[in-house]
């Protein structure tokens, strides 16, 4: 009967070396995960505040682009009035009318 309980105790001690070493091993795992965790967001952060200063820039170089129309008279109304004089040309050619084949 001993040598039952003997074995069993090598097996419980064993089996508690390994539960050891798998704790070691996930404790691990989560303060690597913790870690990329926050790394993430500090990134996410980031890219906020990229995002948003490209937004800012984005909107100061339209406000520019307006201001050197404005200067270049770009704005002028004719201007826009004239955006589709290709289709209204008079000595623009015109494909001949073409007979439909039988």
């Amino acid at each position: 009967m001993w040598g039952r309980k003997a074995r069993e105790i090598l097996d419980l001690t064993a089996t508690v070396g390994g539960l050891r070493m798998y704790t070691g091993d996930l404790e691990r795992r989560l303060a690597t995960a913790r870690w990329q965790a926050a790394r993430i967001r500090r990134l996410v952060r980031g890219c906020a505040r990229y995002r948003a200063e490209l937004a800012r820039a984005e909107q100061d170089v339209a406000r520019l682009q307006a201001r050197l129309d404005d200067a270049c008279g770009l704005s002028h109304p004719s201007i826009a009035d004239g955006e589709h004089w290709q289709t209204r040309r008079v000595d623009k050619p015109h494909p001949a009318a073409k007979e439909p084949t039988p």
